[in-house]
């Protein structure tokens, strides 16, 4: 079974540039992950698959721990908590967008997609 989150909105100071680490951007985030036969589908029950409000959380604790310069490097640990948290994950897929990036012209926002699995140790 896959679990997909879409379009989390989040405010952070990720960036390269003075005036991201100084005045912030917008971000989205979407979380892909897959479980192995959960049970929940049968019981109808929370506890017997997986809370997907943890994705998110996790996912935004990560972002407000520290400041990054790379959206990629930020994808890369959340997907490596995420994997260590949530045992019951196959693998995780996060793609962050960065909402109109300080670059010439008009841009609508940059992505990054970082896919792991278990076994990426």
């Amino acid at each position: 079974m896959i679990i997909r989150l879409h379009a989390i909105s989040f405010f952070a100071h990720h960036g390269v540039f003075a005036e991201e680490k100084t005045n912030g951007n917008n971000f989205e985030m979407d979380i892909e992950a897959e479980l192995d036969s959960p049970r929940g589908v049968e019981t109808d029950q929370l506890s017997d698959t997986l809370d997907y409000s943890e994705l998110q959380r996790i996912a935004l604790q990560v972002s407000s721990k520290k400041r990054y310069d790379l959206i990629e490097a930020l994808a890369s640990d959340i997907c490596a908590e995420i994997i260590r948290q949530l045992t019951q994950l196959d693998w995780v897929m996060v793609r962050i967008r960065k909402l109109q990036p300080p670059l010439m012209g008009q841009i609508k926002s940059v992505e990054v997609e970082i896919r792991r699995t278990r076994h990426d140790g």
